[in-house]
């Protein structure tokens, strides 16, 4: 892989010293497994396990010589152990080490790129709590369907890479397999307990194999890089279309110094999602490569060798580096909340179509009058630009089974955001986030809002455009802060997220405005254990953080909830 995409720690696994290190491990394993069935003596393994060594120059100018890797590297070897280097590759062939220790050193790229997706995945489920309740247009086949929220999309992600890790462990467990069974597998030179023995020291199990581990075994493991690689370019897609012009929501973080275009400065490109996405496709087309390495004449042939000396370096360390990559452009992404907002007015409130079909329905009308009736005035909409509500409000069939007021109940945002906590809570139970080893973790939420009597400008202004765009039974819109902070059990206070999330009536639930300063909600069913804290210490200690640094008491109030 070219030096622009390798990271060292994984591409150090793929170095020559490594890889003949990888050989040298295999080879003492089983010398080792000789001596406990007495076949080499215990001086002359102290002197193979002291001795044994290479120096790779030497082995690559042995190698010209002799046209074959494991032979030169033997040669070598035995240069340095002396006389008993004949005990070392005793009854074995090169596939029995180049497999095994093959195994050994996909299984190190693999652990380093499972510890990679795990940030990853922690990373997003950060934004998509932050998020959590930030409203955003969904959009099916690019066309505005009903409202999700910023935090649900990114949940949806979440959940995907951490399929991707639990393929990943999967096909961790299925390299960890080793084969030193002889020319064709049968044990005709070398003994099955030393096999054992062996694989047991390198922690790998055995498999039924002829010459060579069999290829599925490794295509297994490209399909999970490969998948995951897919995954991580869906996620690199869609920051790319919510990164263009008119869409707007959502960008990926410009640098200090950082250009966009040679010849037009106004540019912010999305080069880190389009890397990702260009990347991802050699991910996938080394799959195939590793599938058609399946086939092999008769008891081996060599033509998958080449394949995997170039397949399997390039996919893991591309791997790492699409997952560094994405966790860089997820932790620094700048996400426009108003313009969501924005964006959810442009097809003037035809968003809520389905609930009017469905009203329309629990009256007593047909279904598919309905639908004829809705879709008409849905599509009317759109091309005169105005206000769906407008237009029901003055249809005589429409008004034959709803009031306006009935209506305007409708056109109720938070309709659709009433299960968004079960769907967080389902999930967590199905992917938990690792909690810092040695605590329990106890979570904590405050809430910032202006007092009454103060003038809220952000509101008013969120409250203009609500009301310009036909929602006239709005009244009053208070914008605040929602923080959430992870406490551990040792009373220090961590990881506070100051999320920026618009806390709207209209959008997002009522606020309690009413709520005094030292107003501390403590949840008796939550699932933390609270028994190594003391209660009235954590209260005191987040009413001092929300006076202090959250807030501003002279003219905000908070709302502190302890879960």
């Amino acid at each position: 892989m070219i030096d622009r995409y390798s990271l060292p720690e994984i591409s150090n696994i793929w170095s020559l010293e490594n890889k003949y290190n990888a050989w040298l491990q295999v080879e003492l394993a089983v010398c080792s497994a000789y001596n406990k069935i007495g076949r080499i003596p215990d001086k002359s393994l102290e002197n193979i396990l002291k001795n044994a060594k290479f120096d790779v120059a030497e082995i690559e100018e042995t190698e010209k010589i002799t046209k074959h890797d494991v032979i030169a590297f033997l040669t070598n070897v035995a240069k340095y152990v002396g006389e008993d280097s004949r005990f070392i590759h005793l009854g074995l062939t090169s596939s029995d080490i180049g497999d095994t220790s093959f195994s050994l050193l996909f299984r190190q790229a693999l652990n380093l790129n499972l510890s990679k997706a795990k940030i990853l995945a922690e990373s997003l489920l950060q934004k998509a709590v932050k998020y959590k309740y930030t409203s955003m247009m969904g959009r099916t086949h690019g066309i505005h369907a009903e409202p999700i929220t910023f935090g649900f999309k990114l949940l949806i992600f979440y959940e995907e890479i951490n399929r991707g890790i639990v393929r990943l462990n999967k096909a961790i467990e299925t390299v960890s397999c080793g084969k030193l069974s002889g020319a064709v597998g049968t044990f005709a030179n070398f003994p099955p307990e030393v096999e054992k023995i062996a694989l047991d020291i390198l922690d790998l199990k055995p498999i039924l194999s002829n010459q060579v581990i069999q290829r599925d075994i490794y295509a297994e493991c490209f399909y999970a890089i490969a998948s995951l690689g897919a995954s991580c370019e869906k996620i690199a897609l869609e920051m790319r279309h919510l990164m263009r012009t008119e869409v707007s929501e959502a960008e990926e973080a410009f640098s200090a110094g950082q250009k966009g275009s040679s010849a037009m400065p106004h540019k912010k490109n999305p080069i880190v999602s389009e890397n990702i996405c260009g990347l991802s496709r050699i991910l996938r087309s080394n799959l195939m490569s590793a599938l058609e390495d399946i086939p092999l004449w008769h008891e081996r042939d060599i033509s998958h060798s080449s394949v995997e000396r170039i397949i399997t370096p390039d996919s893991t360390i591309l791997m790492y580096y699409i997952l560094n990559q994405l966790i860089n452009l997820v932790d620094n992404m700048v996400v426009h909340e108003d313009r969501m907002l924005k964006n959810m007015q442009l097809t003037k409130g035809v968003i809520f179509s389905q609930k009017i079909l469905l009203a329309m329905i629990d009256k007593g009308m047909l279904r598919e009058d309905a639908y004829k009736i809705v879709q008409k005035l849905a599509h009317q909409a759109i091309q005169t630009e105005t206000e769906f509500a407008v237009l029901l409000k003055n249809n005589d069939d429409v008004l034959k089974y709803l009031n306006e007021a009935e209506i305007n109940n409708l056109f109720d945002i938070n309709y659709y955001y009433k299960n968004i906590d079960f769907i967080f809570e389902r999930s967590m139970s199905l992917f938990p986030s690792p909690a810092p080893e040695g605590n329990d973790i106890i979570k904590a939420t405050v809430k910032v809002t202006l007092k009454d009597e103060v003038l809220d400008p952000q509101g008013k202004a969120v409250l203009s455009v609500l009301k310009s765009s036909g929602y006239d039974n709005i009244e009053d819109v208070r914008v605040g802060k929602h923080i959430e902070l992870t406490i551990k059990q040792n009373n220090n206070i961590s990881n506070i997220d100051k999320d920026n999330n618009n806390i709207i009536d209209a959008y997002h639930g009522s606020n309690d405005n009413s709520a005094a300063n030292d107003n501390i909600g403590i949840n008796g069913s939550s699932r933390n254990n609270m028994s190594g804290l003391d209660k009235k210490m954590l209260s005191k200690e987040l009413k001092d953080i929300s006076e202090k640094i959250l807030s501003n008491p002279i003219i905000e109030n908070f709302n502190i909830e302890i879960k």
